[in-house]
Formats: structure tokens, C-alpha cells, sequence
């Protein structure tokens, strides 16, 4: 027969089987729900790193573009200042050859003077000895007043005469 105890302890049987079924069903319950949120979690995380891509690809090409144009801009300041540096460099340069150039020329001007006043003393030295002193005088009045002259500055006394004269 069942006695008493056996009811209870059957009742408390049924009463633990349903709270293990309450707990297992709430489990499963649970874990469903988590997994929903966990998989509603994935997917708003998803969408939330395209849109964070998205977005760090637009800013990427934001500063990629604004860096080209630095790049660009800088290079045509570059471009300008070589340029202008060999424009520099190149008028400095023709100054310089042109200086040489002037000196050149005025030192072969100094050196053939000198020669064809050398010839003329050699030619006059070749004069008999009565026209030997005129023309040594005149070329002594004539063309040494004139170098003086350009070491100086000033005309001499037989360019102002000459001057005069005519």
C-alpha cells in the first residue's frame, strides 16, 4: 500500500521533476534568447563595422586626395623655385661670362695698343735721324698722352690742345 511517506515523497518527486523541467525549459529558453541577441548583436555590430569601414574609406580617400594636392601643390612650388633658381644661376652666370668676356676684350684692346705703339717706335727707329726725332716726338705727344689718359680718367694736356685745334 502507499502510506503517506511514499505520497510525499512521490509529490516532492513530481514537484522536483517540474522544477527541473521549469529550469531546463528556461534554459533553453535563455540560451534561445541569447542566441538571438547574441546573433541581433552580430549583425548590429556588423552593420556597425561596414558603416565604421565606410567611413574610415571615405576619410582614407578624404586625406589621400587632400594629400595629393599638397603633393601636387608643393611639387609646382618646387618646379617654380628650381626654376627660378636656374634662371638665377643662368643670369649670374652670362654677368659673369660677360664681365670676362669685357675684360677679355679690353685686355687684347691693352695688348694690341701696346704692340702697335712698340711697332711704331721699332718703325720710327728705322727713320733716318733728322725725321727720327719729329716722329718720336709726335707719337710721344700723341699716344702715350692717351694711355695716360685712360689710367686716369682725365685727358691730357695734348688731347685738350688737340681738342682746341680742332
Amino acid at each position: 500500500m502507499i502510506d503517506s511517506a511514499m505520497v510525499g515523497t512521490i509529490v516532492m518527486g513530481i514537484i522536483v521533476a517540474a522544477s527541473a523541467f521549469c529550469v531546463c525549459f528556461n534554459c533553453i529558453r535563455d540560451r534561445q534568447s541569447r542566441d538571438s541577441i547574441a546573433k541581433d548583436d552580430r549583425d548590429q555590430l556588423l552593420a556597425i563595422a561596414i558603416a565604421d569601414g565606410a567611413l574610415l574609406l571615405a576619410i582614407a580617400n578624404a586625406d589621400r586626395a587632400q594629400l595629393l594636392a599638397v603633393a601636387i601643390a608643393d611639387r609646382a612650388q618646387l618646379l617654380t623655385v628650381a626654376n627660378a633658381d636656374r634662371a638665377q644661376h643662368l643670369a649670374v652666370a652670362n654677368a659673369g661670362h660677360a664681365q670676362r668676356l669685357a675684360a677679355s676684350v679690353a685686355d687684347r684692346g691693352q695688348r694690341h695698343a701696346d704692340r702697335v705703339q712698340h711697332m711704331l717706335l721699332l718703325l720710327a727707329a728705322m727713320l733716318p735721324t733728322d725725321q727720327r726725332g719729329r716722329v718720336i716726338q709726335f707719337l710721344s705727344r700723341e699716344l702715350l698722352p692717351r694711355q695716360l689718359r685712360r689710367e686716369d680718367g682725365e685727358p691730357s694736356e695734348a688731347e685738350q690742345d688737340a681738342s682746341e685745334e680742332v
